[in-house]
């Protein structure tokens, strides 16, 4: 799975889920991370 994928996956995490804010704004945070880093996975 790339990152883009994986970053899609964990926005449709986001829109699925009742999430606290908390909880949405890490995974929006990891969202970033992984869309400016590009991890080789």
């Amino acid at each position: 799975m790339s990152g883009e994928e994986l970053a899609e996956k964990l926005e449709d995490i986001i829109y699925d889920n009742e999430l606290t804010e908390e909880e949405e704004r890490a995974i929006e945070e990891a969202i970033d991370f992984i869309k400016e880093f590009k991890p080789p996975f």
